[in-house]
């Protein structure tokens, strides 16, 4: 990508009204990734592990479970362990969601600071890994939020802020 079409230098990143001339294969990708969130995780998330780097996220059947549920529900509540890979699937429907979704808005809370920069890092890191062809160009890309061109953004908070004011 030039530098012109670069957000702020970053070469991961589009910015917004850059023309996208799509071949009818990305089409079929876009469509086929649009309705259906697992394929798209499957296919254009990467996860970052300990050992290899940088891996295409294999969902597990409970985890394809927890898409279908959360893609499905309003409200959705698990009751999972620790270190089962919630954050990170979170992060990956929340990427499918702004992707294809025109003007959606999602609050991410968390209890602490530390928490709410970690889950904008996954959606980071699951973002700048998605072929540019098939990314919104960024508006807004800080700490603690992602605005998109479609409209849709992601901004996370602490509950501590909210509930006291502070």
């Amino acid at each position: 990508m030039s530098d012109n079409n670069a957000y702020r230098g970053s070469q991961r990143l589009k910015r917004v009204n850059v023309p996208v001339s799509y071949d009818e294969e990305q089409i079929k990708e876009f469509e086929k990734c649009a309705l259906d969130p697992i394929y798209f995780i499957r296919n254009y998330i990467q996860i970052i592990n300990v050992d290899l780097g940088l891996i295409p996220f294999n969902l597990y059947p409970y985890q394809e479970e927890m898409v279908d549920i959360v893609t499905s529900n309003r409200f959705s509540i698990f009751k999972l362990p620790r270190q089962s890979g919630k954050s990170t699937l979170l992060a990956s429907i929340l990427v499918w969601y702004i992707l294809f979704h025109e003007n959606y808005s999602v609050l991410v809370l968390a209890h602490k600071g530390d928490n709410a920069k970690d889950i904008m890092q996954r959606v980071k890191l699951a973002y700048e890994n998605v072929p540019q062809w098939m990314q919104q160009g960024i508006v807004k890309w800080d700490v603690l939020s992602v605005f998109v061109e479609n409209g849709s953004k992601i901004v996370a908070s602490t509950t501590t802020s909210i509930v006291t004011g502070k």
